[in-house]
């Protein structure tokens, strides 16, 4: 299996058996939701019981569907060891999923036994999203293909509330009521178009190590830059998101020094500089080009309607990063190698610094927090003198308060975020606090912030994100570690700069970063010309009635006032794009899979039929997506406008007609 396999994969088992014109019709619905903006060759399978048809599976890209006398396998990504494809087909296939290493979901329909198997990898580097219907079960890569496929596009009232606590809805839960996504190492079985078993089949582990500090440097080396080698093959030219810190910084010297090639890329903040210059002084030591992307408010304030599709979630932070995928795309270049996961194990973060710092003197002053003065500098340590427990401090650090997003809502309380963290936990057992505060990181920032939001805006390019620092070998040598080689001086990641000094002189090796991050209030405060549409934005959303007015009016006029309000102004902006697209129904209108022809005037409609089998195959009905074959049909794949292959372009009034 190729790998660089840009691929998207989509399907169901319907309770009852339907017609082929009624599958057909279903997938290429699906086909349509799962389509980015560059064309992808597609496949599809129908799947019977006995003479009749249930159901089908649909994929796009270079990974053909795998098919068997016994098996129909769908693979969104890909396997470090080809051979690994090879164990789907296996007689016990749950006890095979441990055994595969790479990034992928994948979907395998046992014809023997009717059972439908669905997992993600450990990392969750590959989405995979279901939906339990009165008429089947769905499944997909994204959402927007399982609402064109029919699940209701409905809000889930309590998940939007997570997300305004935590910036987006928190795995497995997502905006709409009827769809949810399978978690990192996880796997459903359906049977009888039911979901008969949902299990974790990997979990990170913790484990005891005794090496030396030279012993763990040396495996830590070696781990990582094996990582590097199997995410990025040789010969291919691989682009490097470079923020100016140690962990894309070290893992760009490690690429070099695998002879990957590479070129950086960067973002440049009108507000904040420096790292774009960092970024440039370690480009420009290690030889290699770096290309910067100037990312102003205004620039931000434009990639919000669409990083609202594309993400399929009320925007968050991401719709900076956008900014830097295009020119990527725009220079041929289809693997971007991402720093992305470097604190998550290894104490990164500077809540974790606190926590080692303060945490045993916290015990004895609780309640210290609420006599602090309630300014910014102070914000922290209130935070850690406050809290009642790891959860409760994890809530704390990563949340925003609930009495204020209370008043959004008629509700007179609002959910303790610390209680969702708990549940999180899945009543694992942890030998420190540290180790709890590890684990939370990793399942947070790889399925909400990192691994699933990103691969999508690249996907919509066609491009494909890696991710060394996910790798699970290098994650459970590094959860394995003991403290004092992961924080050390008062800072984290001490073997990550231990390494990085060996690429870098001192100056770039050790120097701070601010990150992609944006300060929300500064961006608004450079919008100041565009008052008049956020108000119109936010009158919208009133009339809505989703939120109470006087909180609606409050933010917007309290906007700049500091860094919440800023960022929840963004958020409740970012939620009306959001109900634009998806609850008044122009994702399906865009889609254009409804049969009206006024969907299609001056469009090229994408579909062509392949042959049936023979007598004799496998029994299995097939269609194969293709870009040189046009019909005038409404019942379509995608629509090509302006010579270029986009889902997303049609008219919404003329759609609406």
């Amino acid at each position: 299996m190729a790998r660089n396999s840009l691929s998207r994969i989509g399907g169901f088992i319907l309770r009852q058996p339907a017609s082929r014109d009624e599958v057909v019709k279903k997938l290429k619905a699906m086909a349509a939701g799962l389509s980015p903006r560059v064309f992808l060759p597609g496949s599809s399978t129908l799947l019977k019981r006995g003479d009749t048809i249930i159901g089908g599976f649909v994929q796009l890209g270079s990974n053909p569907l795998q098919e068997s006398d016994l098996r129909v396998v769908a693979i969104d990504g890909f396997f470090f060891d080809e051979s690994d494809s090879r164990k789907l087909f296996a007689p016990a296939i749950e006890s095979s999923l441990r055994d595969l290493d790479g990034m992928f979901s994948v979907a395998i329909f046992d014809k023997t036994t009717q059972r439908l198997i669905c997992a993600r990898d450990r990392a969750a580097q590959k989405p995979l999203f279901y939906s339990e219907q009165l008429n089947g079960f769905y499944f997909a890569s994204n959402m927007r293909a399982l609402l064109a496929g029919g699940v209701p596009a409905e809000i889930d009232w309590d998940s939007i509330r997570l997300g305004m606590l935590f910036g987006t809805p928190p795995r497995p839960h997502t905006s709409f009521a009827k769809i949810r996504s399978l978690q990192a190492g996880e796997y459903i079985c359906v049977e009888k178009e039911e979901i008969r078993a949902h299990k974790k089949y990997y979990d990170f582990s913790f484990g005891p190590s005794t090496r030396s500090e030279r012993e763990a440097l040396e495996t830590f080396e070696a781990l990582l830059s094996q990582a590097v080698r199997k995410v990025l093959p040789e010969g291919e030219p691989i682009a490097v998101l470079m923020s100016g810190g140690i962990d894309s910084t070290t893992l760009a010297a490690i690429a070099q020094k695998e002879k990957r090639q590479i070129t950086a890329f960067t973002l440049e903040f009108s507000e904040a500089k420096e790292d774009a210059l960092a970024a440039k002084k370690i480009a420009n030591f290690l030889g290699i080009e770096c290309h910067t992307q100037q990312c102003t408010p205004e620039d931000f304030f434009k990639a919000y309607d669409d990083v609202a599709l594309i993400t399929e979630e009320p925007v968050d932070y991401f719709v900076a990063l956008a900014q830097m995928v295009e020119p990527i795309a725009r220079q041929g270049f289809k693997l971007v190698l991402n720093g992305g996961g470097g604190d998550d194990a290894l104490h990164g973060m500077g809540r974790d610094l606190l926590y080692k710092k303060y945490w045993s003197l916290s015990r004895y002053f609780r309640g210290l927090g609420g006599l602090l003065p309630p300014f910014k500098k102070f914000e922290a340590y209130r935070k850690i003198f406050l809290s009642d427990d790891e959860a409760h401090y994890f809530a704390l650090f990563n949340a925003h308060s609930p009495a204020f997003c209370a008043q959004a809502f008629d509700e007179p309380t609002f959910a303790d975020p610390s209680h969702f963290i708990r549940s999180q936990l899945g009543g694992k057992k942890f030998r420190t606090g540290m180790e709890q505060l590890s684990y939370l990181t990793l399942k947070f920032t790889m399925e909400n912030h990192h691994n699933e939001p990103f691969d999508r805006l690249l996907f919509e390019q066609g491009l494909e994100p890696r991710y060394p620092f996910y790798d699970h070998r290098y994650i459970e040598f590094c959860l394995s570690l003991p403290e004092e080689l992961t924080i050390k001086n008062g800072k984290g990641k001490y073997l990550l700069r231990k390494l990085s000094a060996d690429f870098f002189p001192p100056a770039l090796a050790l120097r701070s970063k601010r990150g992609f991050g944006v300060d929300a209030r500064k961006i608004l405060l450079g919008l100041s010309r565009h008052d008049g549409e956020m108000a119109e934005t936010f009158r919208h959303l009133e009339k809505r009635g989703f939120f109470k007015a006087t909180f609606l009016r409050e933010c917007l006029k309290t906007k700049t006032q500091n860094f919440e309000r800023a960022e929840m102004a963004l958020y409740l902006y970012g939620f009306e794009k959001w109900c634009e697209w998806f609850i008044d129904g122009s994702v399906i209108s865009k889609l254009a899979i409804q049969s009206t022809g006024s969907l299609i005037e001056s469009a090229q409609i994408i579909v062509r039929e392949f042959p049936f089998p023979a007598e004799g195959g496998p029994g299995v009905d097939s269609f194969v997506i293709s870009k040189e074959d046009t019909v005038a049909s409404a019942d379509v794949m995608a629509v090509v406008l302006d010579g270029e292959l986009s889902p997303f372009k049609i008219n919404p009034e003329k759609a609406a007609d």
